[in-house]
């Protein structure tokens, strides 16, 4: 009956047209060759041929990488609350404090650590944890305060530490409107002892760091070139020697930048007649701190050596002077300071090495004009290196020229649609989504591309 009705339509609106003097025309509408779909479809087809294809595609698998993320990971953070994050078979527990309104680009994401350590009942570390979402936010921001997850002196660097920072950054830039490029981690006594160790190890995910009240155990700073970072404590905080031990890093730091020529940003304030619980580094008023540090550290830490200085010394007012660039043309990398296994994450910046190398460090820089990837210095002993590229990095469409302390190899970029999924998969970074890639050996041999 519905087949019927519908042929009778047809001939009654032929009979129609016939009547007015028209016609059926079959060719096809020049308006609809026009229309979004074939658009669409002629941009995806454009994808690897041209930097802006490239940004087409890329965008296009990040909307799909974050539609494929479980519903329960818009829940993880909740605005002015307590939840709870899962990442593999461990929980974090957090508390998420949102203020303000969102500034161009998104907000400022804040992770802050918690005081405490060894614990064996958790009950110290769960007071210290409790109140540390708001200690800071005194400017728009999300903050969120991470109980850490295992109760021992090192217990924001365990190792299933380290992917619950990634988790949460992502959450706040996915569903909490964050900047990736302003995220930041603070830590107070243990976690002081944290950003010592997080922060060089994760640089490439943050624009800048507060160190508190921590002691360093022997971490390695190189991998601080990008990364601002700034030391604070208290001058009578002498308990595990912190307060020598601050201006002693900051010292180090300078070391390194003099050895590299440039990078190492850094500030160390020293609190005058200030103790281990009294760090002014979330006063909204301007701090008194020792002006000159290395002529204190060299009295012995003597009280009114060095002179005195006021400086703003809030951990977020100061940190937010900064926006990551995710794609510096220099990245120094010691692969003996790299994240655990569990993480999951192979790579720092834009190069990436198996979990297997965990020794030399790596000088590596790109240069736009010259469309040129040099290694300055490589003590890697063995292992492979490789280079992820962006048409923001080099012109992909051109031969690149790798230069190995000296040794020259031209070649022309392979582009790859797997290679965007893969990064985005890997990062769950935007910043970090690469379009083509090499692969070289400690001699400076290409192996693939």
């Amino acid at each position: 009956m519905k087949k019927t009705l519908l042929i009778l339509t047809i001939i009654l609106a032929l009979a129609l047209l016939s009547a007015c003097g028209g016609s059926v025309d079959t060719t096809p509408d020049a308006s609809a060759e026009t229309t979004t779909a074939p658009e669409t479809t002629k941009e995806v087809e454009m994808g690897l041929t041209s930097p802006e294809g490239i940004k087409l595609l890329r965008q296009e698998i990040w909307n799909e990488y974050v539609e494929s993320l479980p519903a329960s990971r818009k829940t993880e953070l909740v605005k002015n609350g307590i939840s709870y994050i899962t990442v593999g078979a461990q929980k974090m527990k957090v508390e998420t404090k949102v203020i303000g309104n969102a500034p161009k680009g998104g907000y400022p994401i804040f992770i802050v650590l918690h005081g405490g350590g060894t614990d064996p009942t958790g009950e110290m570390n769960e007071s210290q944890w409790r109140g540390m979402a708001a200690r800071y936010a005194r400017k728009a921001g999300i903050y969120v305060s991470c109980r850490a997850i295992e109760d021992t002196w090192n217990c924001h660097s365990v190792d299933n530490a380290y992917k619950f920072y990634d988790r949460i950054i992502e959450n706040a830039c996915i569903y909490m409107n964050g900047n990736p490029n302003m995220a930041y981690v603070v830590g107070y006594s243990a976690g002081g002892d944290g950003v010592y160790q997080v922060a060089p190890r994760m640089a490439d995910r943050f624009a800048s760091a507060t160190m508190t009240a921590g002691h360093p155990n022997g971490v390695s700073g190189v991998n601080l070139y990008n990364l601002p970072f700034y030391l604070q404590v208290g001058e009578l905080d002498t308990a595990y020697s912190r307060n020598t031990e601050t201006v002693k890093y900051g010292m180090m730091l300078d070391g390194l930048k003099e050895r590299f020529g440039g990078g190492y940003a850094n500030w160390v304030f020293v609190h005058v007649g200030k103790e281990h619980g009294v760090v002014g580094d979330n006063a909204t008023s301007k701090q008194t701190v020792v002006d000159d540090t290395e002529a204190w550290l060299k009295s012995g830490g003597r009280s009114g050596v060095g002179g005195s200085v006021s400086e703003t010394t809030h951990a977020a007012f100061l940190m937010t002077e900064h926006i990551r660039n995710p794609l510096p043309q220099r990245v120094i990398w010691d692969l003996s300071c790299r994240t655990p296994r569990a993480r999951s994450v192979l790579s720092f910046y834009w190069v990436s090495a198996p979990a297997s190398t965990t020794d030399g460090i790596l000088d590596i820089s790109y240069d736009k004009a010259t469309n040129t990837v040099k290694v300055n210095s490589c003590s890697v002993k063995k292992g492979k290196i490789t280079v992820y590229l962006s048409e923001d990095m080099l012109d992909l469409f051109s031969e690149v020229t790798f230069d190995f302390n000296g040794k020259v190899t031209k070649f022309t970029p392979t582009l790859s649609e797997d290679t965007i999924r893969k990064t985005t998969k890997e990062r769950g970074d935007m910043n970090y989504q690469f379009v083509s890639s090499f692969t070289f050996d400690t001699e400076g041999n290409i192996t693939s591309k």
